[in-house]
């Protein structure tokens, strides 16, 4: 089963994008949060600053481990010019950004021991280019359903980069000169957006172009405001679900 919380991720069916959609792939698999590329036309927000998901890892998010896999992706244009994108180093500056958050419960640590980590992060090359990143949870080896998540607290998050190379370079606001930084800056945002999914935050309800936060389902924010760290709707969001340090 993939339930995509996605904005305009079936391209066909513009006129309902903006809503949820579940599309049942098999009866044991979930994943959740997808950010995805697309530029449409939208409602002015007038959402809450940040929605929940339902669960939550089991245990508080402090001074846990995370396994970070994510490799190097190449890109070469027609220039001849190769570029390397180091998903490893951006995904270790999202965490950090997330580590940084002031009066959480939350701050990871890198580990070479997988059998330690509540939080796996590796590259997985997408077939669709629209699809930035994803995130799964887990008890066990048991993926949970859309309905479990909701509900039910997960010990460890999956979440998996797009190490496809026409994604990385993918940029529908930038011209071609310029679309290196925004590569990296973007595979930042994602790894950080994909993390909040982690730690139990939903995609924003309501969306409008002006919605300043990490959690909205489209990089845009990241295009137009350079969002790719937890804002304090976040921040506000894991202290709710976790409570805060003191």
């Amino acid at each position: 089963m993939i339930y995509c919380e996605v904005m305009c991720y079936h391209m066909y069916n513009f006129c309902h994008c903006w809503e949820r959609c579940v599309h049942m792939r098999n009866s044991h698999r979930i994943t959740i949060c997808i950010l995805t590329g697309c530029l449409l036309a939208v409602i002015p927000s007038t959402a809450s600053a940040y929605e929940l998901i339902g669960g939550r890892f089991t245990q508080d998010p402090l001074n846990v481990f995370y396994y970070n896999s994510a490799g190097t992706a190449v890109r070469t244009v027609e220039s001849g010019t190769t570029y390397y994108y180091s998903h490893w180093l951006e995904v270790g500056h999202a965490v950090q950004s997330w580590n940084n958050t002031q009066n959480t419960k939350i701050y990871f640590i890198s580990t070479s021991d997988k059998s330690k980590s509540i939080m796996d992060i590796e590259n997985t090359p997408f077939f669709n280019d629209e699809l930035f990143g994803q995130t799964s949870m887990w008890n066990g080896n048991t993926q949970l359903t859309v309905e479990q998540t909701k509900s039910t607290w997960w010990y460890w998050a999956k979440i998996e980069m797009n190490s496809s190379p026409s994604c990385i370079w993918r940029s529908n606001w930038v011209t071609q000169t310029s679309s290196n930084q925004v590569a990296v800056g973007k595979l930042e945002h994602t790894a950080a957006h994909e993390i909040g999914h982690a730690l139990g935050l939903n995609h924003l309800g309501e969306w409008g172009w002006n919605t300043e936060k990490l959690m909205y389902p489209n990089p845009y924010n990241y295009y137009k405001y350079g969002i790719k760290a937890p804002t304090s709707d976040e921040v506000e969001a894991v202290q709710k679900i976790y409570g805060k340090l003191y």
